[in-house]
């Protein structure tokens, strides 16, 4: 089984909307996350801010791709892919 590393970048449109169903995905595949990063880009902001997300993955290609695949699904959230090499 070749494993990849990659990292996902998350924007989340509004937090508060989609707090729920991001943290659900993430802890599900959490298995694959090495590391994560949470960024509020407006540190002023107190209702329906933005919000930025990095991972740092490890895992079979097909599992990494499937869980970026699944949260660009969700309603107002971009995600951005890029697997880097395999172990």
């Amino acid at each position: 089984m070749k494993r990849y590393l990659a990292t996902l970048s998350i924007v989340v449109t509004d937090r508060q909307a989609n707090v729920a169903r991001v943290n659900s995905l993430l802890t599900n595949n959490g298995h694959l996350i090495m590391s994560r990063l949470g960024v509020n880009p407006s540190t002023a902001c107190l209702a329906h801010c933005l919000g930025i997300i990095i991972l740092v993955l490890s895992g079979e290609k097909s599992e990494i791709q499937k869980l970026a695949i699944d949260l660009g699904r969700l309603k107002g959230i971009k995600v951005k892919l890029s697997i880097m090499f395999s172990e």
